[in-house]
């Protein structure tokens, strides 16, 4: 089964093994560093925000109609007290990662993220789902332990702290349409359809 969108093709993940995204979930019951680093990382699809801490990656964000500025005012207003460090490096070859060099990310990355237990728990099966590939709500909800909570999963993914690490891009509807997305339906087919061709031509090259 696939998933069409524009001129490439999504394959569903329930029914197409594959190597699972290398993004691992830190459990860290009591945070306490004060410093968070931060970079911009200029993507092929957008431009990204990454904030992280001596622990992972604690928040992204994609600049969409927003500048640099703005995203990182808007992301320090929910860490008063922290210390802010700009740096120039990406710390985890994050790009590489998104223009489809994932060999380069030789460990997985790892993300600091905060929640309810249901929450947490679906982000984690979330992972499971590797670049090129979707899943559906319903389908997520099942593999997370949830099977009647597909409305509340669509929750948990519109208030993901860390997207594109934590692919919530990649969840659609049952029916093949590509469903809510925080940073607007023209980003998501853009992601979709990049990790697709980029899964495509590494089969190709197979």
């Amino acid at each position: 089964m696939s998933k069409e969108g524009g001129d490439m093709r999504w394959h569903s993940f329930e029914t197409h093994s594959a190597t699972e995204w290398p993004v691992r979930v830190v459990d860290v019951p009591h945070p306490s560093a004060s410093q968070l680093n931060y970079c911009f990382i200029e993507l092929s699809v957008c431009p990204l925000l990454v904030v992280w801490n001596s622990d992972g990656v604690v928040r992204t964000r994609f600049l969409v109609q927003q500048s640099a500025e703005a995203a990182l005012a808007a992301l320090q207003q929910d860490y008063p007290g922290h210390r802010w460090q700009a740096v120039d490096q990406d710390p985890y070859r994050m790009a590489a990662l998104l223009e489809g060099q994932g060999s380069s990310v030789t460990q997985p990355i790892p993300v600091v993220v905060s929640g309810t237990p249901f929450q947490r728990a679906v982000w984690a099966t979330l992972l499971k789902v590797p670049s090129g590939q979707v899943t559906s709500y319903g389908a997520l909800a099942c593999a997370s332990g949830f099977p009647r909570a597909s409305r509340a999963v669509g929750h948990a993914m519109a208030t993901n702290p860390i997207p594109w690490l934590v692919p919530c891009h990649r969840v659609i509807r049952h029916d093949g349409q590509l469903g809510h997305y925080s940073y607007g339906s023209d980003l998501k087919r853009q992601l979709l359809n990049w990790e697709a061709a980029l899964a495509q031509t590494k089969e190709s090259n197979r």
